[in-house]
């Protein structure tokens, strides 16, 4: 005769399943009533799990409904910070658009003197080339 496992899940990792499964089981202790092995079985206080439950699940309906209501305002902010799916820095009237004049005219107030934007709180970065004079490009041949 063949050796038998059994391995029964709880699926912790999985919130929908978990809470399916929780609700099935006091779906079946409540139809089975008196005849549930968990009726008054001292092993276990089912009016703990059945207050457990109820909490879990309201808390969890109201966590998923905030955080639907987050996903709203955060796709909101997105917009205005011009951040969102398809914007770019050239978007109009949208935060980084704004932050992008904001550095070309405090860059153009402060030629020479670069590192001056840091205190308007932009990660300014100088470095000194190691050749001070620009290499000239090839010339295309393509005649």
């Amino acid at each position: 005769m063949a050796r038998r496992t059994v391995k029964i899940e709880i699926p912790i990792g999985y919130p929908e399943k978990y809470t399916h499964l929780i609700q099935r089981i006091w779906g079946k202790h409540v139809e089975l009533g008196p005849s549930s092995p968990f009726f008054n079985n001292p092993m276990i206080d089912m009016s703990k799990f059945e207050a457990n439950m109820q909490q879990a699940l309201e808390l969890r309906e109201q966590a998923i409904e905030h955080h639907e209501k987050g996903e709203v305002l955060m796709q909101q902010s997105r917009q205005l910070l011009g951040v969102d799916k398809g914007q770019t820095i050239n978007t109009p009237d949208t935060l980084y658009y704004f932050t992008d004049i904001i550095k070309r005219i405090l860059r153009v107030k402060h030629i020479g003197i670069e590192e001056m934007l840091s205190s308007w709180g932009f990660n300014v970065i100088i470095r000194q080339a190691k050749n001070p004079v620009r290499k000239k490009k090839a010339a295309a041949s393509g005649q």
